[in-house]
């Protein structure tokens, strides 16, 4: 009583809110000082422990707090313990102290309140976990949705994420058509066939879910089938069909235009947090964008090539020459090539054949591809001459005319037989600064038909060029290509060019459309730039090969 008396009141006031029950304890274990937390730990309020020796009270002689009192005077060091106390009936964790005259202070509480703090931490360790899962699962989905270039890739990355990321059974994509009068689903894997042939297209003022959504740019969540019949009543059979219990239509909105719905499904009830909600609706935010991205690339792919097709040519033919070519534009972008190739009679009865690229890959290449290849084409039909002339005149035009355009190309002419029978067999060529065309001879061998190679058209218009000739033999094939064929990220030209040598050496006998097709499928399937190549073969008079 004494020491608690001698105590400052400010300590005291202190010690007796302390969160740990406080016990002091002389050398004979009476106890000098309780605080109110004691009082939970003892069994008994403070005025009645106070004074009183611990074996009158309710700690087991043997138990835990009597055992960390010993161990700390002869250890003469702080005692932890954390266990239970047979007398007192309670889990404790504490620490004792002992002073220099064998007096002892006790700081103990119960575990009710360590596991309140577990529980506690335990808490703020799974809004941690769910935090991190959310922003795991947020750049999982814009990372989804960034890499498709296709309405159909999207619609199938949304499916995967959806049913990974939301654990949904199903999730689709309808969009509303030009004229807004319907919608249609992307896809609707992995519905029965009877509800995917109700909803693969239907009106868009329909009284369903998709197009009231997509018309009121309202999210429309219903946690379970009733939710769901209380606002369309006309789903049932179609819900019974698909087996969803729970759905989300959420609009897909890119600026002030909505494009249409997201739609999830589950296969059991399913309560929507107000925090999955939340990740449902910038999950739409991001596939809208993506659509509206996949759709812009979809219709300038479709621009370039209906553009590109257009400046192309149809190809004359021969009993005794045959002409193939092939056109592909880049597998992984919409972009406007400068690749073209041309083929045409000329004056003396022979034939030119044309392949060129121009620098770029935007509409002014474009444009500037249609522009050569129509002067080209006026140059080789108004005069003979030989494959130099007529880069050398269409390099003096290009400075005069498009400044600072700059293209590559091979003039290739046939020179018709000395006997004048339709058969030819000189050919005559001039490059600048294209790949090299390539000749098959007739028993597989290659060559490279490279010679010196002059500066490509639009740097020096007044530098000289020159011509090269080959004999070609019956059943010899002339392939010309520009470079989307043989350049790749991965691959550098040179191997690139080996790699197409090797190929066309193998395959060189097939029948020339189905070459072409054979060569791009080995070499360019997923060509980072367009791709052109022209090829013509050579057949003996009256044996032609062609089917």
């Amino acid at each position: 009583m004494e020491a608690r008396a001698q105590a400052p009141a400010s300590l005291l006031r202190a010690l007796g809110i302390a969160r740990d029950g406080l016990v002091v304890v002389d050398a004979s274990d009476v106890v000098l000082y309780a605080n109110e937390g004691a009082a939970h730990v003892l069994g008994a309020p403070v005025e009645e422990v106070l004074g009183q020796p611990l074996d009158g009270l309710r700690p087991a002689p043997d138990g835990l707090l009597r055992t960390a009192v010993a161990s700390a005077r002869v250890l003469a060091e702080p005692a932890a313990f954390d266990g239970y106390d047979t007398g007192l009936d309670l889990w404790l964790e504490g620490e004792a102290t002992a002073g220099d005259e064998g007096e002892v202070v006790l700081a103990a509480r119960t575990t009710d309140a360590r596991r309140a703090r577990d529980r506690e931490a335990a808490h703020l360790t799974e809004d941690l976990e769910r935090a991190l899962a959310r922003a795991h699962l947020l750049l999982r989905l814009s990372e989804a949705v960034a890499r498709p270039r296709t309405v159909a890739e999207v619609a199938d990355v949304v499916a995967r994420v959806a049913l990974t990321g939301f654990d949904a059974t199903f999730a689709g994509i309808a969009l509303v058509s030009a004229d807004q009068r319907s919608m249609s689903y992307v896809s609707l894997a992995p519905l029965p066939e009877e509800t995917a042939a109700a909803w693969s297209v239907f009106p868009f003022d329909a009284h369903a879910p998709p197009s009231t959504t997509a018309r009121t740019g309202r999210a429309h969540l219903h946690e379970s089938r009733a939710e769901a019949l209380a606002e369309f009543p006309d789903l049932g059979p179609d819900l019974e069909t698909a087996g969803a219990h729970a759905l989300a239509h959420l609009p897909l909105i890119a600026g002030d235009v909505s494009l249409g719905t997201l739609a999830v499904t589950w296969a059991e009830e399913h309560a929507m947090s107000r925090e999955e909600r939340g990740l449902l609706s910038v999950f739409a935010g991001y596939t809208a964008q993506a659509i509206q991205r996949a759709t812009l690339l979809e219709q300038r792919q479709h621009v370039a090539e209906t553009l590109q097709r257009a400046m192309l040519t149809d190809l004359p033919q021969r009993d005794s020459l045959e002409l193939a070519a092939l056109y592909r534009t880049a597998a992984r972008t919409a972009r406007v090539g400068g690749d073209w190739y041309d083929a045409l009679e000329s004056p003396d009865g022979g034939m030119t054949l044309v392949i060129g690229d121009v620098a770029g890959h935007d509409v002014g290449a474009a444009a500037t591809m249609g522009q050569l290849r129509s002067m080209l084409r006026g140059f080789a039909s108004d005069r003979d001459e030989p494959p130099s002339a007529l880069l050398a005149r269409l390099d003096r035009a290009m400075d005069r005319l498009l400044p600072g355009r700059t293209a590559t190309a091979v003039v290739l002419h046939v020179e018709p037989a000395p006997d004048g029978t339709d058969r030819s067999r000189l050919l005559r060529w001039s490059r600048a600064g294209h790949p090299a065309p390539l000749l098959r001879r007739p028993d597989g061998e290659v060559v490279d038909l490279r010679g010196a190679g002059d500066l490509m058209l639009g740097v020096l218009p007044e530098e000289p060029r020159e011509d090269r000739t080959v004999e070609l033999e019956d059943g010899a094939t002339v392939l010309l290509y520009t470079d989307g064929l043989v350049e790749r990220r991965d691959l550098g030209v040179r191997e690139g060019t080996a790699a197409l040598e090797e190929a066309f050496a193998e395959l060189g006998g097939l029948p020339l459309p189905e070459l072409l097709d054979q060569l791009v499928l080995r070499l360019a399937l997923d060509a980072e730039d367009d791709v052109a190549l022209l090829a013509l073969r050579l057949h003996p008079d009256g044996d032609d090969e062609r089917p």
